[in-house]
């Protein structure tokens, strides 16, 4: 399964992993049998990549991308190609794969194929790291692995300001992309950790030395209250 791994750089942190073959996990991209959201054609850059291993970087809509092939990853003779999709269509269909609001700050796409041409179908033989870079990259976006046109899965990545990285030994589609208002997925709020609404320190200061002050009366009470003697 490698083949087309297409990255758009979105939401939300997580730590760095390699992406495992799951349900319905398949080759994506073009000529490997699925279509996924952006189709991610547009080739930027291309190098043959033997078991020497190797690198391939490329300029892509949002940042620049850099892949790293380590010795013996992939066969001899590959082909690894990077490749891009429009941002204005990516953003618009990730309402399609369940993030609506959604925006992305980069795409990318690598494929990789043998040196008859073919695409490359099997794992790669070891983890393959991409990185991508770019001005509208922040900590805390997140990486979604785009199964489908209408499908998406958030994948195991590390994402700092500026920069995302994602080891990969297959050829899913990713697309790394960021949160409405910039919260964080499944947070309460846009501010995690922060009182929601109209809270604020003050607010919660009082609360609790409204609180702190009852607990003092009612102890003051009980101690006041006569023993009762057992007869």
């Amino acid at each position: 399964m490698v083949g087309v791994a297409g990255l758009a750089v979105c939401g939300f942190a997580g730590a760095g992993a390699a992406a495992q073959p799951g349900g319905g996990y398949a080759p994506t991209g073009p000529g490997a049998g699925a279509v996924v959201l952006g189709g991610y054609t547009q080739v930027v850059a291309a190098a043959t990549v033997g078991p020497e291993g190797g690198t391939v970087t490329g300029t892509v809509e949002g940042g620049t991308v850099e892949v790293q092939a380590p010795a013996g990853a992939l066969p001899a003779g590959s082909q690894l190609r990077l490749t891009t999709a429009s941002i204005a269509e990516v953003t618009a269909g990730l309402d399609d794969v369940g993030y609506p609001g959604y925006s992305v700050s980069a795409t990318l796409g690598v494929a990789v194929y043998n040196a008859d041409g073919t695409k490359n179908t099997a794992l790669f033989s070891g983890p393959v790291t991409v990185v991508v870079t770019g001005p509208s990259i922040t900590a805390g976006q997140v990486v979604l692995r785009m199964d489908s046109t209408t499908s998406a899965t958030p994948e195991p990545a590390t994402v700092t300001d500026g920069r995302a990285e994602i080891t990969i030994t297959a050829d899913p589609a990713f697309a790394v992309v960021k949160a409405p208002g910039g919260a964080v997925p499944d947070a309460t709020t846009a501010q995690t950790g922060s009182w929601p609404g109209p809270w604020n320190g003050a607010a919660v200061g009082l609360i609790l030395a409204t609180a702190a002050a009852g607990c003092a009366v009612a102890a003051l009470a009980l101690r006041r209250r006569p023993a009762h003697r057992l007869r």
